[in-house]
Formats: structure tokens, sequence, C-alpha cells
């Protein structure tokens, strides 16, 4: 989800983006988070200054790391975001 908030008693913009990451397999779901999500936060941290730069405004970047078990939904979720996966 992405949205922008312009607070009214400041009147800066802020975006707000709240992105899931779907992992394939449990093990890729324990390195993307890390020992005590300190993985995670760090490509939170990194990739919300990125985008602030990017946007030239504030931007909370809130990261969510989901195991998808079912192939099913990873075809539909490469779908949505434009990849075309070619039977061999």
């Amino acid at each position: 989800m992405f949205r922008t908030v312009a607070p009214e008693d400041t009147g800066d913009k802020i975006i707000h983006i709240d992105q899931d990451l779907v992992v394939r397999t449990e093990s890729h779901r324990r390195l993307v988070t890390g020992r005590g999500g300190m993985t995670l936060r760090r490509i939170e941290a990194d990739a919300e200054k990125d985008l602030k730069q990017v946007f030239a405004c504030e931007v909370q970047l809130n990261l969510h790391v989901k195991f998808s078990k079912s192939r099913h939904d990873r075809d539909i979720d490469s779908e949505r975001s434009g990849v075309v996966q070619q039977a061999l």
C-alpha cells in the first residue's frame, strides 16, 4: 500500500509505504529477516533513505516478510509484478 499524507500543522508531505516481501521458503524468510530482525531493519533503513532522496520528502517504509507455501500464490504474485514465466 502506498499513500501520501500532508499533515495540516506542518504541511510537509509524508509518503507511507507498506510492502510485503513474499519468499518461497522458510530459509529465505530467515535470511531476509535476519537475527532479531536486524537484516530486515537494515534493508528498510537503506531503502527509506534512498526513497527520501528520490521523492525529496519524508518517507515511512514498513516491510513485512511473508512466506508463501503455495505455487499458485507465487504464480499470481509473479503476474502482478509483471514477471512472465515460460514453460520449458
